[in-house]
């Protein structure tokens, strides 16, 4: 298996670091990208407004909102890490997710939307059975 030195997600969380600096940074780009924005509009002949408030304007939207995340010391786009671990857990076993139904030991298929007992079920893998009226493979969590 291949050695994983990749940072570890899983240790102790870090607070948000929030700095002056970063709000000086941020104050900067908001200037820039309102002076690149209008100034551009301002000096733009009529006809590519259009593309302007297309092109231009989501970009440093899109950049004006990822500098004030970073500026408050917040992750721009933030991920559950449990669930990425779960999805890919399900990815590895090449199946779809099994839906529990009830209390009892019964099973959803998600291709055909059948009920199936566990016991129906063909086993293929640990925690992979094939169901039993449409034979797809299902991860059971």
């Amino acid at each position: 298996m291949i050695e994983d030195d990749s940072y570890d997600y899983f240790g102790e969380p870090q607070e948000p670091s929030t700095s002056p600096g970063r709000w000086i940074v941020f104050v900067l780009l908001l200037i820039l990208g309102s002076v690149t924005v209008f100034g551009s509009i301002l000096t733009a002949p009529p006809d590519v407004y259009l593309m302007y408030v297309v092109l231009l304007l989501p970009m440093v939207v899109l950049l004006l909102y990822a500098a004030y995340r970073w500026a408050q010391g917040r992750p721009i786009a933030p991920t559950d890490l449990d669930e990425d671990a779960r999805i890919l857990a399900t990815m590895r076993a090449h199946a779809l997710p099994a839906e529990h139904v009830g209390g009892l030991e019964m099973y959803r298929c998600p291709d055909c939307g059948l009920s199936f007992e566990l016991s129906n079920a063909t086993p293929v893998d640990d925690r992979v059975v094939l169901c039993p009226f449409c034979k797809t493979r299902l991860y059971i969590e």
